[in-house]
């Protein structure tokens, strides 16, 4: 009897263990899942934040290649107007090289109409002795 008794006091000293085991693994467990609650949680909100970045990354990069676009329109718009500019300065230098031609005519001219006036005044001056 003795050693029956010694048995069920080992027998309750090991149930006792056991549950106090059971209740240490269960509140590892339940810990365990509250960390992964949480971690479940936080992997959500970090997908949301992902998501985000993505949406404002394809944002920038629209921009980036509107700005893009703009700029090659901008820059050919400068090609045209240099373009023009070079075409508005051969028009110049010709007007220009016009302007000194007719500059010539006008002092030929001018020779020439001095020429005319002392020929008229020595023709005038050779009249007035035939007519004393």
């Amino acid at each position: 009897a003795d050693e029956v008794r010694k048995l069920a006091e080992r027998t309750q000293k090991s149930l006792v263990e056991i549950d106090a085991t059971i209740n240490v693994v269960v509140q590892s467990i339940m810990d365990a899942n509250t960390d992964i609650a949480q971690n479940v949680h936080e992997v959500q909100a970090l997908a949301v934040v992902t998501e985000n970045l993505q949406k404002g990354m394809n944002n920038v990069s629209e921009i980036i290649h509107s700005t893009i676009a703009q700029s090659r329109d901008t820059v050919n718009d400068f090609i045209g107007t240099s373009d023009k500019i070079k075409h508005i300065v051969v028009e110049i230098e010709k007007i220009n090289a016009i302007s000194k031609e007719n500059v010539a005519s006008i002092d030929n001219v001018s020779q020439a109409s001095d020429h005319l006036h002392a020929m008229t005044e020595n023709l005038n001056n050779e009249l007035s002795k035939f007519r004393s």
